[in-house]
């Protein structure tokens, strides 16, 4: 749908949403492994909530949707007028931070810093760890595993909530905080995502770097090499055998299976993406040979 270009919602805004029916449902497209056209019960069954046509298309994805509200009045209030990302004139630099453990190999933490806008993602701090992450954040991106969560005042989240309990969630966390500046990721950004991914989910490093794109005249990425594992073997293909390094530099928590696989599905769609717009993005990390 946005293979060209996009032109939709970053965020959920009222003056898309005021057009439906405040019984009209707003739904997500997502990743669904059991919409794939070889899943389906037989040819003319798919199962509900399956994008027929992205299942039979050329080449065939595994798509659906899930609904995450109805458009009622009091979920309009809660969103800001329009879209503030089509309004916004693009950052001349942006810095994309990983949570990978790659960045204690460097003293990027100046350099990070001296770009207009800084990105990073769910849990990602800075406190006690200026030195290799700057100490800025201009957006966090936040899965639903995050909701919520900032580190600093001024922080601008942008919050995915692709689920009805992750809906209510960030709605309420909105309630509670109307001082914190939390929009919610609309479903064409997710769109955009998918169509630029190919197929499988996308991990929140890939949607900054497609967010980054949109919004920045130039980018340079941090904290996406990744090498894990006591020997180096438990990371994605982009380790490429170089050094081993933490999954989050942040914390102790070690990669599952399901990750690791999603991560090592993702990388060619992500080299393939950087590729094609080799002159606005630049890697950041002098010592993460391989990184992605």
């Amino acid at each position: 749908m946005y293979r060209d270009g996009f032109f939709g919602s970053f965020v959920m805004n009222q003056a898309k949403y005021s057009r439906y029916s405040d019984t009209e449902p707003i739904r997500i497209p997502k990743f669904k492994s059991q919409c794939a056209f070889d899943q389906w019960p037989s040819p003319s069954s798919p199962p509900r909530g399956c994008d027929t046509a992205a299942a039979t298309g050329d080449p065939p994805r595994s798509r659906g949707y899930d609904r995450i509200a109805v458009a009622k009045p009091e979920l309009l209030k809660l969103l800001p007028p329009q879209d503030v990302f089509r309004q916004m004139p693009k950052f001349k630099t942006c810095a994309v931070v990983g949570n990978g453990g790659s960045l204690l190999m460097n003293d990027m933490g100046a350099t990070i810093d001296r770009h207009q806008a800084v990105i990073r993602f769910n849990g990602g701090i800075t406190r006690g760890f200026e030195r290799w992450v700057g100490s800025r954040t201009t957006f966090r991106i936040l899965n639903t595993q995050h909701i919520g969560f900032q580190e600093l005042n001024g922080e601008i989240l942008l919050q995915h909530a692709t689920s009805l309990s992750a809906m209510e969630d960030a709605l309420v966390h909105k309630i509670k905080h109307p001082n914190v500046t939390m929009f919610i990721t609309d479903g064409d950004f997710h769109q955009y995502v998918l169509d630029e991914m190919g197929d499988g989910a996308a991990s929140n490093g890939f949607y900054g770097v497609v967010f980054a794109n949109e919004i920045c005249e130039k980018v340079t990425l941090y904290g996406f090499y990744k090498s894990w594992g006591p020997k180096g073997d438990g990371g994605s293909s982009s380790g490429g055998g170089g050094p081993v390094v933490k999954y989050h530099y942040y914390d102790r928590v070690e990669p599952n299976q399901s990750q690791k696989s999603r991560d090592d599905k993702e990388t060619p769609a992500l080299l393939d993406f950087l590729s094609r717009h080799r002159e606005k993005f630049e890697l950041g990390e002098p010592t993460a040979v391989g990184a992605s």
